[in-house]
């Protein structure tokens, strides 16, 4: 049935077609392992190994394969992804491993208004990326103006640096605090207090750069301009799945 959406996870076979719309890492990546072994998958993102998974996904188990075929079933892995992350200071209170999440001791965290760069918490939803700064390119492209390239070196030379102090925190922030045996939260990472942190950032506004490019920035500012169809800026990073794909 090219409607129905299977998997095989450790010799089970699961019917996960009502999931489709439901997974919360978005219906492309469940895509993406249709009709195959899910643990290679999963030891890429592995908050999937949480007991509570395993045991929900048996209502929708509807077979199981022999031991040939469980054993074909794993002939293929994505390797390490994590190899090259970088080491994580101590004083960081990791919530998961891989992919690593983790937030700085609250006493660390309130003893200065600037956060240390290596306490500042850490959001990742795969492995980080391991950029040189040598061979770094921002492409800027898109309606209304010119495609460019910049280096980071262009990025540093070309446009004026401003700076601007602010904090950011998850959207998660203080999980735990809803977690009981009542009330169990399944979504990871669970944070207690520490998902937040303040910085000095620093280098060009997006506005000259932008500008830089051929988009009349000022008169869009002053409604004299209102090119159709451009509603927002979409930023894709150097992050990559499994797959090589950006994320």
């Amino acid at each position: 049935d090219e409607e129905s959406l299977w998997f095989t996870f450790r010799g089970a076979v699961y019917d996960m077609t009502f999931f489709v719309n439901g997974h919360p890492g978005g219906t492309p990546r469940l895509l993406m392992a249709a009709g195959q072994d899910l643990e290679p998958y999963w030891e890429v993102y592995r908050q999937h190994f949480r007991g509570h998974v395993v045991s929900w996904m048996e209502k929708y188990r509807i077979g199981n394969l022999s031991p040939e075929e469980t054993k074909k079933s794993k002939d293929f892995s994505f390797g390490d992804m994590y190899e090259t992350d970088p080491l994580r200071d101590p004083n960081l209170l990791g919530c998961t491993q891989k992919p690593w999440c983790g937030e700085p001791r609250i006493d660390l965290l309130t003893k200065d208004y600037i956060t240390p760069n290596e306490l500042f918490y850490v959001r990742n939803h795969l492995a980080v990326p391991d950029i040189d700064p040598e061979e770094y390119v921002l492409i800027v492209k898109g309606k209304g103006i010119k495609k460019h390239k910049f280096t980071l070196e262009d990025l540093k030379t070309k446009f004026p640096k401003h700076e601007v102090v602010t904090t950011l925190q998850c959207a998660g922030n203080r999980r735990e605090d809803m977690h009981d045996d009542n009330h169990k939260i399944f979504i990871a990472p669970h944070w207690v207090v520490g998902a937040m942190s303040t910085a000095k950032w620093g280098g060009p506004k997006m506005r000259d750069v932008l500008k830089y490019c051929g988009m009349d920035v000022d008169a869009m500012a002053l409604g004299d301009k209102n090119p159709p169809g451009i509603k927002h800026v979409q930023f894709e990073g150097y992050d990559t799945d499994e797959t090589g794909l950006c994320y």
